[in-house]
């Protein structure tokens, strides 16, 4: 996951909170309804807890550019949690941190001298290491 410029948010609190704001939690801000059609069997069989808990066992690996300091979403669900995509990645992961179970298998990087550019996101060293590792996962497969 490089440079999001929103994120599904597991928990139900944001670090920004704001009261006149609706659909905070809400799908693609949150876990709380509004599901696209794909996801609603496992909405519905096992619930926020179970999506969570799914979550934070994969293995994930986040990538934030330093310079990515636009605020990108700017509707008000987006900007509880943070007014930047830097800021809200790094929001992210403090509540995944503060959930005290993100796989060890995942890893994050912040990348110096990048913003909000795919292309630099994937150059860059941590880019290409993940990249590489996935690929040489995905071939050994064959």
């Amino acid at each position: 996951m490089a440079n999001p410029g929103s994120l599904v948010w597991l928990a139900e609190d944001r670090p920004l909170p704001n009261l006149a704001c609706e659909g905070v939690d809400s799908y693609k801000y949150g876990l709380n309804d509004t599901f696209p059609a794909y996801a609603l069997g496992d909405a519905n069989d096992i619930g926020r807890e179970g999506i969570v808990q799914r979550y934070l066992g994969r293995k994930v690996h986040y990538a934030f550019g330093l310079d990515d300091t636009g605020a990108g979403d700017t509707r008000c669900q987006a900007m509880t949690q943070g007014g930047s995509h830097l800021e809200r990645g790094r929001n992210f992961v403090t509540m995944l941190n503060g959930m005290g179970s993100r796989s060890s298998a995942s890893t994050i990087d912040y990348v110096p001298n990048v913003s909000h550019q795919a292309d630099m996101m994937v150059q860059s060293i941590q880019g290409l290491e993940k990249v590489g590792s996935s690929l040489r996962i995905l071939t050994s497969n064959c």
